[in-house]
């Protein structure tokens, strides 16, 4: 037994100064959709200084690329959630924004309170090597992804592929959230936001843009306008906005090309860049 504990003893002093001291990997990659959301939380836990503008959101804002800009915007958007969990993550947070920019295209989903507090357990802040970009799989990964080089070619869909998931967000798009659910998600996202504006923060919603067949949809519509009723006062960026100019082109409908994300941002820029000037 104490040569078990003494090997295991040995190993993780061997593996820490290992992350201590080897190269870090151009690129963090994760093996899970779970575990690639909680290292953006416990990144966000762990900045040495605070970004002036959060972002939060679901996958679909994921897609954007806050480049150039000094560290002025973290962009906390989670996939498979919605911004409630990232607001949910800054409501407990000393690390507060000036801005916060909060999608609103996916209400449909509850804070993953679970996901929180796993970014926060006692082990993830006791060490490095219990870092989740540390597991030795990931850390492994991010190794193998950091040699390969990016090309966005091989992100292309087919064109059979799109039209079928195309086809799937039409039929998806053509009918309401139950006024129930979206009245109970609503009252979460209005708590939300009076809890970080309690705080001092400033609070901006955006609609970002997806296909131009889905964005005069039943739901679409109906999104657009209970945020508008819910939140007269903060400001709503409209997809007609953040797609001006741009050509929006999706793998399915919803999520964007690196391309038109990248033109999005440019967008959206005008909307928080006089915070990062302050």
């Amino acid at each position: 037994m104490k040569m078990i504990f003494g090997t295991f003893i040995a190993l993780v002093i061997l593996y820490s100064a290992f992350i201590h001291y080897a190269p870090r990997p151009a690129v963090a990659a994760m093996q899970s959709q779970w575990e690639d959301n909680r290292f953006k939380l416990e990144q966000y836990q762990r900045l040495a200084v605070v970004p002036r503008v959060v972002v939060v959101g679901s996958s679909l804002s994921d897609r954007l690329m806050f480049e150039g800009d000094g560290g002025c915007v973290y962009n906390m958007a989670l996939a498979g959630e919605s911004a409630l969990t990232g607001m949910g993550e800054l409501v407990g947070s000393k690390n507060l924004p000036k801005m916060v920019l909060v999608e609103i295209n996916v209400p449909q989903k509850q804070v993953n309170q679970d996901l929180i507090d796993h970014s926060r357990s006692w082990i993830a802040n006791l060490s490095p090597i219990f870092y989740t970009e540390n597991i030795p799989i990931n850390r492994m990964y991010s190794y193998l992804s950091s040699l390969r080089k990016h090309d966005d070619s091989h992100d292309v869909v087919s064109e059979a592929a799109f039209k079928s998931a195309l086809a799937m967000q039409i039929k998806e798009f053509a009918s309401n959230i139950p006024e129930p659910e979206f009245e109970r998600e609503i009252s979460s996202y209005k708590s939300m936001v009076s809890q970080l504006e309690s705080k001092g923060v400033k609070v901006a919603l955006f609609d970002i843009p997806i296909q131009p067949v889905l964005e005069d949809s039943k739901l679409a519509d109906q999104i657009r306008g209970r945020f508008r009723k819910a939140f007269p006062t903060n400001k709503l960026i409209s997809y007609r906005a953040l797609s001006k100019g741009v050509s929006i082109r999706t793998h399915d409908g919803i999520h964007m090309y690196s391309d038109s994300a990248k033109e999005v941002v440019d967008n959206l820029k005008q909307y928080y860049q006089w915070v990062c000037m302050r």
